[in-house]
C-alpha cells in the first residue's frame, strides 16, 4: 500500500519538475541574451567613447575588434549549445 503512494508521489514530482525545467530552461535562454545584450550597450555607451581618450583611436579600433569577436563567440557558441542535442553532430 505504501509503495502504491510513493510511486504516486514520485510520478507527480516528477511530471512537475519535469514541466517547470520545460518552462525554466527558455526563460534562461533568454535572460542570458538579454544579459548580454544590456553588457554590450553598456560598453558601447560608456567604455568605448573613453577607450578614444584613454588610449587612442587605433588601440581603441583593436579593443573594439576583441570585445566585438569575444560576444560573437559567446552568443554562438551559447546558440548552437542550446539547439543542437547531446550527443549530436
Amino acid at each position: 500500500m505504501s509503495g502504491s503512494f510513493l510511486d504516486k508521489v514520485e510520478k507527480v514530482v516528477t511530471t512537475v519538475g519535469s514541466l517547470v525545467m520545460r518552462i525554466l530552461g527558455p526563460c534562461l535562454v533568454v535572460g542570458l541574451y538579454a544579459l548580454l545584450s544590456v553588457h554590450v550597450y553598456a560598453y558601447f555607451t560608456v567604455i568605448t567613447p573613453l577607450l578614444k581618450n584613454r588610449i587612442g583611436t587605433p588601440l581603441g579600433i583593436i579593443w573594439i575588434i576583441v570585445a566585438l569577436s569575444l560576444v560573437y563567440n559567446i552568443a554562438f557558441n551559447h546558440f548552437w549549445a542550446v539547439v543542437i542535442k547531446p550527443g549530436g553532430p
